[in-house]
């Protein structure tokens, strides 16, 4: 999934760019970081969230980038690709690339290179329609929509334990969360799971079984 091509729309999504691996079905979701953005719609008793992230390095550099906002349900519940120094209060932790990231800044991400990411909330469980890559809500300019590639969003009602995240991970290659496998034993506990390889149509499915499909 490191290389992209064929850029469709999506009208749920706001013309996301649904972008295709080359020579795979594997796609990713592209946002151009000017009004590009991605709203789940209202999940409730979410606990932890998973994806992977590509953030371009074209991306403006401002302060209001935002990778992922939560806070209709989850008070201080954003995360801030550029800009924030130390993990909101929302979020009990972070990880990046299976390891856990405890003095979070905005150097944290690094630029044109995919990097797992995994939030648990903080203290308990919220419900929230979920949004990715720009602030929640509508009527914000550009400087807040982050210029970036986003592919397997996972969402669980409970916390995840360090080797279910590692494997997650995978050393880089990645790990469907749809089934259990090894150290992953939560599958069961998804609230959502988004692969983004419909390739085609208006429509994301939520593979999980729990209809959070986009429409």
């Amino acid at each position: 999934m490191k290389y992209y091509h064929n850029i469709l729309r999506l009208a749920l999504f706001c013309l996301i760019g649904l972008t295709q691996a080359q020579n795979q079905s594997n796609y990713s979701l592209s946002f151009d970081g000017i009004d590009d953005r991605l709203d789940l719609p209202v999940i409730s008793d979410v606990n932890s969230i998973a994806f992977w992230v590509n953030i371009s390095s074209n991306q403006d550099g401002g302060d209001n980038d935002y990778l992922i906002d939560a806070r209709t349900g989850l008070d201080e519940g954003y995360l801030q690709a550029n800009g924030t120094i130390g993990l909101r209060p929302g979020w009990d932790k972070l990880y990046m690339n299976g390891i856990e990231i405890t003095d979070f800044t905005e150097s944290s991400f690094t630029e044109d290179s995919w990097i797992f990411v995994y939030l648990e909330s903080s203290p308990t469980s919220f419900t929230d329609d979920i949004t990715f890559m720009s602030h929640h809500g509508t009527g914000y300019g550009s400087n807040v929509f982050l210029d970036a590639n986003m592919d397997e969003l996972a969402i669980w009602n409970e916390s995840l334990t360090v080797d279910e995240i590692t494997a997650l991970y995978n050393s880089g290659s990645g790990l469907s969360a749809l089934s259990n496998s090894g150290n992953y034993t939560s599958a069961q506990n998804l609230l959502g799971y988004w692969n983004f390889n419909d390739g085609e149509g208006s429509v994301l499915t939520d593979l999980s079984g729990n209809g959070n499909n986009g429409t």
